[in-house]
């Protein structure tokens, strides 16, 4: 009868000795189950994604109406803020230093983040190593258009009457892509065009319209209904295959001009070091919202290519593209300074 106390005894001093292995052990597990948890219930919060442009533009509604199918799909609100500025350096920029935490994207044009770095001595991040692709969402060509007293009918006439008087061409501005695409048709037809800059697409189009400037590449949203108007003639479309909503409009190749590509693909985008779960759950989400028919449709009608697939995709398209853009702006010795 008198060992039963010993016992007791021992039992809770074992139990007392071993309480600090518990709380250790407890804490561990609880460290573990914390990011574990985390990832399982992302979004916990609202997303914020940033449009390095005004509200209006292209970038702007292909954001915004993603952002409504996300927002449905997360079970969170998606904000959507305009940055703009130095053609979407500005916006980009705040979304390579936000918090990697998932909770702020970008939807960046790639011609910002390829061409930018060859342009600017001081760029202010690296679009490789400061930004996570996610999806690659479309791609909108741009349409070689000239002005209708130029009388020209066909890309082959144009080159024929650059080669004997030296004309004019717009872009939106210098380094962009109606800017480094006029470069690069340059240098493959070899005919000379003095590049005429302009502060966005409506004073470009207006002198385009009024006989001012005699060609230009633009996208193919802007130009649209100036076509069908007949204020402008399309001669050529940048893609790889003719466009539904211009269906006699030949491609670049087809028009004679290989080796010319002027579409500019558009993205979402995470700070480097974004929770790769999150990366992963946007991407699925993303690729779903652009298989809904009438997403694919509202895109479509505003001249775009739908894309889509994995982050790899972005990452692939990006580095080409930064080669090819440096190539141009390196060979026609363009900054932007």
């Amino acid at each position: 009868m008198t060992a039963l106390p010993a016992c007791r005894y021992s039992l809770a001093s074992t139990l007392q000795a071993c309480r600090p292995l518990l709380k250790l052990a407890i804490a561990i597990i609880c460290g573990l189950y914390v990011p574990f948890a985390a990832a399982q219930i992302y979004p916990a919060k609202p997303i914020k994604i940033v449009v390095p442009f005004p509200p209006g533009g292209a970038s702007d509604i292909f954001t915004r109406t993603v952002s409504n199918h996300l927002s449905a799909a997360l079970n969170q609100p998606v904000l959507v803020e305009n940055r703009p500025g130095a053609s979407g350096t500005i916006g980009a920029n705040a979304v390579a230093k936000s918090t990697p935490d998932g909770y702020t994207l970008g939807f960046v044009p790639v011609t910002t983040l390829a061409s930018s770095p060859a342009l600017y001595r001081d760029f202010p991040f690296d679009p490789v190593n400061d930004l996570e692709p996610i999806v690659l969402l479309v791609s909108v060509p741009s349409v070689l258009v000239a002005r209708t007293t130029l009388q020209v009918a066909s890309v082959r006439q144009l080159v024929d009457r650059l080669k004997t008087h030296p004309g004019t061409y717009a872009s939106t501005g210098v380094g962009l892509s109606s800017h480094l695409f006029g470069e690069l048709f340059k240098s493959i037809v070899l005919v000379e065009a003095v590049h005429i800059p302009y502060k966005g697409d409506a004073p470009a189009l207006l002198d385009i319209m009024a006989g001012q400037v005699d060609f230009m590449f633009d996208p193919l949203s802007a130009v649209l209904a100036h076509v069908r108007s007949g204020k402008m003639r399309a001669l050529a479309i940048g893609s790889e295959r003719r466009s539904a909503l211009l269906p006699d409009v030949p491609t670049m190749r087809e028009a004679g001009v290989a080796g010319f590509s002027a579409s500019v693909g558009q993205g979402f985008l995470a700070p480097k070091g974004s929770p790769k779960a999150a990366i992963q759950k946007l991407n699925v989400e993303l690729n779903q919202i652009l298989n809904l028919p009438e997403v694919r449709a509202s895109f479509e009608r505003m001249g775009a290519d739908v894309l889509g697939g994995p982050p790899e995709t972005f990452v692939k398209h990006l580095a080409e593209e930064t080669r090819r853009f440096g190539e141009i702006i390196r060979s026609a010795r363009i900054t932007a300074e």
